[in-house]
């Protein structure tokens, strides 16, 4: 059987295309690969990897079911009932146990190997999207049929409307399935006190014996407390982005960078912005690009990007950032679920505090974290200002607790 995998292909011209292929011979699957092609390259890279991973489920479990997919959307006898359920109950489960579904008769006689490191209980989002991608593939597949049917009214029509049921059954099972994930939520107090005194590159407390590497990760974790930025806006900064004149900060889209030699090149997931610094913080800049950076290998100097390995002048990985974040959820005090996106939501939840200390009004407020963030709209702001809410919405609670409170009786006394 083919059994597919999603790849990243990078193109000479720095363009990073997934593609989903045969792992036992490497080549792509014809139809997932003009798909990609026709309807999804406008989307960023990691997009279109995550709707390919909805069609290699869908793929593997048609596998499992002994059904062909081709037969199917070309006779217009989609799916049944029974198997849309079959389908969405695939959707929530790991590939790897999709395997197990395969009869032996299918398998390659080669050892499979893992192919998806998910957690055994997927969370609601990546169920979700899931269920998006196969919905959109089909509609796609069956799309590229009714135009195949050419002027045959009759047949078009009755494949139309198995389509269109197809399509209505399949949203309506899209409801909720898989465990919830997990509200995340920025530091506490002494937290953040931790944070900053183990990044201190004068303190014991820093795990880092290079002084040159305390120097990097120090401004590295400053800009993330300070900016909100994620860790792909992070890694994507380049020695021009930074006046230090001015005291600013420019974040760009760069995507297919050709200059970029990372396999999977980190990009701004939305919109560029620029951003103000503060004095200690340039102060922080100007040491590392003049003295840190500047004796880094040469390589550095012809990549151009801001943050780079100082043994060997390579722009900074995404695995060099988790190694370093590992190292201080090792460190007392600290959490030990520290991540960047951690400190995005601290970012956040300190803006929110910031903005009612100020009485800033809620319809500003929005427009300063939608730009600071670099959000076209509201709708990515929830997620991050829940933990405030919830604060917010307990302070009220208690207060109208406090002024409707029923008179106790002299026995209460």
């Amino acid at each position: 059987m083919v059994w597919p995998v999603v790849r990243l292909h990078v193109r000479p011209c720095g363009e990073r295309v997934p593609l989903l292929v045969d792992r036992d011979i490497g080549v792509p699957l014809l139809l997932p690969a003009i798909y990609v092609m026709t309807a999804l390259r406008s989307h960023a890279a990691n997009t279109i990897a995550q709707q390919l991973a909805g069609v290699q489920v869908l793929l593997l479990w048609c596998h499992a079911e002994g059904i062909s997919l081709d037969d199917r959307i070309n006779s217009g006898v989609l799916f049944r009932g029974h198997e849309l359920d079959g389908l969405w109950d695939a959707t929530a489960r790991p590939v790897a146990e999709l395997d197990k579904a395969i009869p032996a008769s299918l398998r390659s006689s080669r050892n499979l190997v893992r192919l998806d490191k998910r957690p055994s209980a997927l969370t609601r989002e990546t169920v979700g999207n899931r269920r998006g991608a196969v919905r959109r593939y089909l509609a796609w597949l069956s799309e590229r049929r009714l135009f195949a049917l050419g002027h045959q009214p009759d047949a078009q029509q009755t494949y139309r409307s198995a389509r269109d049921e197809l399509l209505r059954s399949l949203e309506a099972r899209s409801t909720g399935q898989g465990r919830r994930s997990q509200i995340r939520h920025g530091l506490d107090d002494d937290e953040r006190r931790a944070l900053l005194d183990a990044i201190n590159p004068a303190s014991e407390a820093n795990p880092w014996a290079d002084k040159a590497v305390r120097q990097r990760n120090l401004l590295m974790i400053t800009l993330l407390l300070q900016l909100g930025l994620r860790r792909g806006e992070l890694l994507s900064l380049r020695v021009e982005d930074v006046d230090l004149q001015k005291g600013q900060v420019r974040l760009l889209r760069r995507p297919d960078n050709g200059r970029d030699s990372r396999r999977r090149q980190p990009v701004l997931k939305t919109q560029g912005r620029l951003l103000d610094l503060r004095s200690d913080v340039i102060e922080l800049l100007s040491i590392y690009i003049l003295q840190v950076r500047a004796a880094a290998p040469s390589r550095a100097r012809r990549h151009g990007f801001l943050f780079v390995d100082l043994r060997t002048g390579r722009e900074l990985s995404a695995s060099t950032i988790e190694k370093i974040f590992h190292r201080l959820r090792e460190l007392p005090g600290l959490p030990t679920k520290l991540t960047c996106h951690v400190l995005r939501h601290d970012w956040n939840e300190r803006f929110s505090r910031t903005m009612d200390e100020a009485g800033v009004a809620p319809a500003m407020e929005r427009q300063l974290r939608r730009y600071l963030q670099g959000w076209s709209s509201d709708a990515s702001a929830a997620a991050y200002t829940q933990r405030h809410v919830t604060a917010r919405a307990n302070e009220a609670s208690i207060r109208m607790q406090e002024r409707f409170a029923p008179a106790r009786s002299s026995d209460d006394e």
